[in-house]
């Protein structure tokens, strides 16, 4: 059975062991990464919070009911197409 433990145990598995031989990230880690990089792709700040999750502040989250489901899908296709742009760049680098 998968656990929410799964990914931070499998990755102190690789620091510990030195597989990765880059410094020791945890995965908490990827949530701040990926919220800094939707700031700079110009999604609205708490269309980036929805995107990882968060609640908006209380009185906000009382009255607005919206889920932003299509704001969140487009700033995640905004997210891809900048890993994909770094993923090819890394390819021709090579």
């Amino acid at each position: 059975m998968m656990t929410d433990k799964v990914l931070g145990r499998a990755m102190r598995h690789f620091f510990e062991t030195g597989a990765l031989g880059i410094e020791r990230v945890r995965p908490h880690d990827f949530r701040r990464t990926v919220r800094t990089h939707l700031e700079k792709l110009n999604v609205q700040p708490h269309i980036a919070e929805k995107c990882l999750n968060h609640s908006l502040a209380a009185i906000n989250a009382v009255y607005n009911k919206n889920t932003y489901l299509n704001e969140r899908r487009e700033a995640l296709e905004r997210w891809e197409g900048f890993l994909m742009r770094q993923i090819n760049s890394m390819k021709y680098q090579s």
